[in-house]
This record gives C-alpha cells, structure tokens and sequence, in this order.
C-alpha cells in the first residue's frame, strides 16, 4: 500500500513524541497495545497476576 511522505513524517513523529509503554507479564512481553487510558471497567479483575508496566525515558533533545 503507498503511503505519502507527509503520511510517514507524521506516523514516525508520533512515535517518537509519544512512544508505548512495555509490558512484562509471565506470558507476555512487549509493547503495550492500549494507547488510550480507558475509564475503569466494571466487573471482577480476569488477570492472575497484574502486569509489569515499563514507561520508555523520555525523548531526548
């Protein structure tokens, strides 16, 4: 699929201005999926085991 040059500068500014946090969990480890800080959801928590959130330093200038 094409993507514009402009397309692309903007995808990889937004990576780099706000990166994803890593999350370490006794079957995963990788970048967290969840970008947007969602309200809490009701019902009993399903995870065993809550999961090791690792926040990427901040940029440097």
């Amino acid at each position: 699929m094409p993507i514009s040059a402009a397309a692309l500068e903007k995808r990889i500014r937004h990576v780099l201005e706000d990166p994803r946090g890593f999350v370490e969990a006794e079957q995963f480890a990788g970048p967290d999926r969840r970008r947007a800080k969602k309200a809490e959801i009701g019902g009993p928590e399903r995870r065993e085991h809550e999961p090791k959130i690792i926040t990427p330093p901040p940029p440097k200038e």
